[in-house]
């Protein structure tokens, strides 16, 4: 009876697996074999099958910055404005997730900087929220629209200031309102809303979905500079943080944008 109680978890564990993990492209992504992807190609896996968070092949390559099975995906025409369940591209996963190898890849085939998800929110956003400068700084560099503002009425910088990732803040202030770095114009201060309280763990988030790699996941109001942000891997996590307020730490002080 044990024996067969433990090959009956076994197997719930291996089709929880899958159904993660999704079809042999997405595995072969997770490792970046093109090896294992050309084979699953040629057994008939399909370049937009979807895994349990509606990710093709090609959103798992921008999550895990797998560079060459994405290229050999975008070379057999994978669809670059493919959606997943959050109406996300894989342009905003690859930015979320600090994946600069493939994010340059995506957009050199076409794909748009300007496309928005469910809840508003473009690639920059994305970039913004998990302090990916390079990442910012590509996307506007390819045309990112610095003003561009959520449903819930949030553009990347207020997004980036809330945070504490005030490089980022500052690069795309100045994109949107073309001030010259350094100059007198640069030095204007900026304030913060005012101070909101929220209830105990709640998270900082402008979107409704929560925690993936891509960059809906455990970022906090803190006061950090602007680095070049931790990547984080994961699957999505239950819960909704949809038109929660920001963070409580924020004080009305002034800060340099």
């Amino acid at each position: 009876m044990r024996d067969l109680l433990v090959t009956f978890a076994l197997s719930l564990v291996a089709v929880a697996a899958q159904e993660v993990v999704g079809g042999p492209l997405h595995a072969a992504a997770l490792s970046d074999s093109v090896q294992q992807a050309n084979a699953a190609l040629a057994s008939g896996a399909g370049l937009h099958e979807r895994d349990a968070l509606g990710y093709t092949p090609l959103h798992r390559c921008a999550e895990d910055d797998a560079k060459g099975v994405a290229s050999l995906l975008l070379r057999r025409r994978a669809d670059v404005e493919a959606r997943d369940h959050d109406k996300a591209t894989p342009v905003m996963v690859a930015a979320g997730s600090g994946s600069m190898g493939v994010l340059e890849q995506l957009l050199d085939h076409g794909a748009s900087v300007k496309a928005f998800d469910d809840f508003g929110a473009t690639a920059l956003h994305y970039a913004a929220e998990r302090n990916h400068v390079a990442a910012v700084r590509l996307l506007l560099d390819r045309g990112a629209d610095p003003d561009a503002k959520t449903h819930q009425g949030r553009t990347p910088g207020y997004i980036a200031m809330l945070l504490g990732h005030y490089e980022i803040g500052k690069m795309i202030r100045r994109a949107g309102s073309g001030v010259v770095e350094g100059g007198e114009e640069d030095k204007v201060q900026y304030s913060p809303p005012e101070n909101v309280q929220l209830p105990a763990g709640a998270q900082p988030l402008f979107s409704g979905a929560a925690g993936r790699g891509r960059g809906r996941a455990d970022v906090g109001g803190g006061s950090g500079g602007g680095g070049a942000g931790e990547k984080k891997s994961g699957r999505k996590k239950s819960g909704s943080w949809h038109g929660v307020p920001m963070p409580t730490n924020l004080q009305p002080e002034k800060l340099e944008l």
